[in-house]
């Protein structure tokens, strides 16, 4: 994390300080989409932003970059995101319907938990 030196969970960034760091893979948690993120002149040359590496992180029952009961879940989706190459037999949906089915006692859809993975509200949500 590039704020892993800082004393506070949640840090302000400026857009000076992303043009310095020039991140390879930016993951967006509470912000709607990534369009605030992909969109943004100042940011288009960022690394990430060229290379189309900006993610959204899932949510299911709470954001999954917080702290909540799925939070281990995100490193499992971070470490698919970051290196693809050493964890190919990770399954991020296997393991989001294995973590649903195991503590809350509910058989995740496919359908359900691609739309975790995709930061998107469940379909009978108003």
């Amino acid at each position: 994390m590039l704020t892993h030196d800082e004393a506070a969970y949640f840090v302000n960034v400026t857009t000076e300080q992303m043009i310095l760091w020039n991140p390879d893979i930016i993951i967006v948690s509470t912000l709607p989409t990534i369009e605030p993120v992909v969109t943004n002149p100042q940011w288009r040359d960022l690394r990430a932003v060229r290379e189309k590496k900006v993610f959204m992180s899932p949510q299911g029952i709470f954001y999954w970059s917080h702290f909540s009961t799925e939070s281990f879940l995100c490193i499992l989706f971070l470490a698919k995101q970051f290196y693809p190459e050493r964890f190919p037999d990770l399954d991020i949906q296997d393991e989001l319907q294995a973590y649903y089915s195991r503590f809350y006692h509910y058989a995740l859809t496919d359908d359900e938990a691609r739309r975790i993975l995709n930061h998107l509200p469940p379909k009978d949500t108003p």
